[in-house]
């Protein structure tokens, strides 16, 4: 291609392919970028309205464009502002690249969805909230031109009557164009142009079998494209008492974009639903975490959970999910202990019991309606974050074998953070994901990384792996599961002295060896058909199977090593009868697939016989089994604690 046109695309700044009756109108001195298009608005809720520009750039135009991780900060953000998912970048570079470069291939795909965040120009960050936009109505070049702005930041106008031939001008010094729908889509279109470019400048080189085909040389090559976008802003419509901040308005019309039209994963579903009370509370443990580590270190909480500590940021690699490398619960996970264990199904009565908004009207209309809306959402978290959340994260923070790894953690940050910049760099790509910094190469740090990540995996298996069940997910499901049972049959709900009553028993189970189930440890023969069957296979794993096994077995012992202040409600031996009651059926249910195949031989006939056989041999053996368990805790709740 030849130098003056391309020196001439690089001029159009992206012009759409529209046939524009009127010629085009200079952008003001305040505005030194401008894209042509046609204007449009939807209908407004929560005193917000969207607006919106419809045009076309070209691939010279993507470089003005960013990704959300190209934001500076955008790392830190709070976990209840976050939007967007991780780029896949395999998917970018087996999938998407290929497809763009595929010469047999018609190349069609959705618009990119663009918005236009305003910058604060101290720091590069992005402001907390958008200026107010202001309508006007003004004269140019013998016409009457409608225009909504926000003042030095950016305008969309048109020329009364005449939407399509809206043009939206901006200040990139103070404003930038990020994409929150379609950063793959994205992703590809820039690494796609920057081959080309490279193409375009040599002429020829190993990108010519990258790319799929020759050098441009015609008008149907890449440079030809005109990519569609729309750009969207939003405004009030009425007077709001709370203002919605930036961040919060993008994600919202990111999580409308993504909950309407294209599946997330469901990591990424719990960090974006607002609607939903026990996704909210989750949210609010994860950002107890996050909040933790953005402060200075000599600020920062060491006993606190690091981010490290949950696989958060739903990563996934050509469509499969991967797994974190410090994490060792999901947020899902968290999610669903809310959901099964301590607050119930969302806008059950009993949720809104235990979290007392039966007397409080402004979550009525949220129960009856079974979602949050803007305002019941900031509510809620408020109500969680003064409740239940700094119960649960005490627990976890507390309970011995986590309290020794997150201790590993802080030790390993505070090594990176000690040592060489790239150290650090390292370690915060492990912890928030990305970040905006350019002084080190992908290839460095992808070593000191994957460094850290042995010494993670080591930390771990010694912090976690001795006691089988922790180290697994049925572990605290049993763990959280005891933690409700108790507080709701006891009618404590001084939520952080339950939380320190139960953690101080835990953690003497946890001492006395009550969570040593494989073969050989303190506690493998009490826990047969709990977690482990005759085969040494993990049983009752199940979000649900907590209720019946290891959630009763934890709740048993958590009561016998630290007896119930007197002052609470319920009454402790009849709490204690339920959960024998229910740990025997367990048993039960255990050793009847036990010892059935054992029958088998005895009653050939099979049918009642060999039921009724089995029946009374799982029985035996799991009161057998109990009654030696009863005389334990009997002995445990006599001894002086």
């Amino acid at each position: 291609m030849n130098a003056g046109r391309s020196e001439g695309r690089g001029a159009e700044q992206g012009a759409d392919t529209l046939r524009h009756a009127l010629p085009p109108v200079a952008a003001q001195p305040r505005y030194n970028e401008r894209l042509p298009g046609v204007f449009g608005e939807f209908g407004s809720g929560s005193g917000l309205q969207a607006f919106y520009l419809q045009t076309t750039i070209s691939p010279q135009y993507l470089r003005k464009i960013s990704l959300v991780k190209d934001i500076p900060g955008s790392e830190r953000w709070r976990v209840r502002d976050l939007f967007q998912r991780e780029v896949d970048h395999l998917r970018v570079a087996e999938g998407l690249v290929p497809y763009l470069a595929d010469r047999e291939r018609i190349k069609f795909f959705n618009a990119l969805i663009l918005t236009v965040l305003p910058m604060d120009e101290t720091n590069g960050h992005v402001l907390a909230q958008m200026p107010r936009v202001v309508e006007k109505a003004e004269e140019e070049a013998g016409r009457e031109w409608l225009a909504l702005e926000r003042e030095g930041l950016f305008r969309v106008r048109w020329p009364r009557g005449q939407e399509e031939y809206a043009e939206f001008q901006w200040n990139s010094d103070r404003s930038r164009i990020v994409a929150i729908d379609g950063q793959h889509r994205l992703s590809a279109l820039k690494r796609y142009s920057s081959a080309w470019t490279n193409v375009q400048r040599t002429g020829h080189g190993d990108l010519d079998e990258a790319l799929g085909e020759e050098p441009p040389t015609s008008s149907g090559s890449f440079l030809d494209w005109r990519i569609p976008v729309i750009v969207v802003s939003f405004r009030a419509v009425r007077d709001r008492k709370e203002p919605p901040s930036v961040l919060e308005v993008v994600r919202s019309i990111f999580v409308d974009i993504n909950t309407k039209a294209q599946r997330v994963g469901e990591a990424r579903k719990v960090l974006l639903d607002d609607t939903s009370v026990n996704a909210v509370a989750a949210q609010e443990l994860l950002e107890h975490a996050h909040a933790n580590d953005l402060l200075d270190r000599a600020a920062r909480r060491r006993e606190t959970a690091p981010l490290l500590l949950f696989d958060w940021r739903g990563i996934e690699e050509d469509g499969q999910p991967i797994a974190a490398p410090a994490a060792v619960k999901t947020i899902v996970e968290v999610r669903d202990w809310f959901r099964h264990y301590i607050l119930g199904e969302d806008f059950c009565e009993f949720q809104a019991e235990v979290l007392d908004v039966q007397r409080d009207e402004r979550f009525a209309c949220a129960w009856e309606r079974e979602r949050l809306d803007y305002a019941a959402s900031r509510l809620m978290r408020e109500r969680v974050t003064e409740t239940v959340v700094p119960a649960v994260c005490h627990l976890l923070e507390n309970f011995a074998p986590y309290r020794s790894y997150i201790r590993e953690l802080r030790d390993l940050e505070d090594r990176c953070y000690s040592g060489h910049g790239l150290h650090r760099y390292a370690f915060d790509r492990l912890r928030f994901g990305f970040s905006c910094e350019e002084r080190f190469t992908k290839f460095e740090v992808d070593d000191i990384e994957r460094a850290l990540v042995v010494e993670i995996k080591r930390a771990r298996e010694e912090c976690l792996r001795p006691a089988m069940p922790i180290s697994h997910d049925i572990g605290l499901r049993g763990v959280v599961h005891a933690f409700s049972e108790l507080l709701y049959q006891f009618g404590c709900f001084d939520w952080m002295e339950y939380a320190e009553w139960f953690t101080s028993g835990l953690n003497r189970v946890y001492a006395d060896g009550w969570f040593e189930a494989e073969h050989g440890g303190n506690a493998h023969d009490y826990l047969r058909h709990v977690v482990l069957n005759q085969n040494e296979t993990v049983v009752n794993y199940r979000l649900q199977d907590a209720a019946k096994a290891l959630g009763p077995y934890v709740g048993l012992l958590v009561g016998a090593h630290a007896a119930p202040p007197e002052y609470w409600e319920a009454d402790w031996g009849s709490l204690r009868n339920k959960l024998l009651a229910t740990l025997r059926s367990t048993l039960v249910r255990g050793y009847r697939k036990q010892v059935r195949p054992d029958l088998l031989d005895e009653y050939p006939n099979r049918g009642r016989e060999l039921t009724q056989a089995v029946n009374a041999q799982a029985s035996r053996l799991a009161g057998r089994q109990m009654r030696r368990f009863e005389r334990r805790l009997e002995e445990i709740a006599a001894s002086p604690a």
